[in-house]
């Protein structure tokens, strides 16, 4: 989704895959989600995705090993959920962490 493009609330679910960095990616993760069985469908994988970004205690910069660029993961600490989102905005993955983070180096 480019800056100029508006989110498309009547179509979420479609509007969603265009803030993944491909659809391929978003594809990827989203199988692996619903064999996890930490998502219902799209449609929770979407809430839980924005709840995360909405409502984060924690944000971590990191630099990706592929591209050099710096990632973020926004963590909800609470719903134990981590969305990564690259340094140009793109979402990388959105998943559920088992544990909780007791310290961070």
């Amino acid at each position: 989704m480019t800056t100029s493009e508006k989110f498309d609330y009547e179509n979420k679910i479609e509007s969603f895959k265009k803030l993944w960095v491909n659809k391929k990616v978003y594809d990827v993760h989203l199988k692996k989600r619903l064999k996890e069985q930490v998502i219902k469908n799209e449609e929770d994988y979407l809430l839980k995705t924005f709840e995360t970004l909405a409502n984060y205690d924690l944000v971590l910069f990191f630099e990706n090993l592929n591209d050099g660029g710096w990632d973020r993961i926004h963590y909800n600490k609470v719903n134990k959920w981590a969305v990564i989102i690259t340094e140009n905005g793109d979402n990388l993955t959105s998943y559920s962490i088992y544990k909780n983070i007791k310290r961070v180096i």
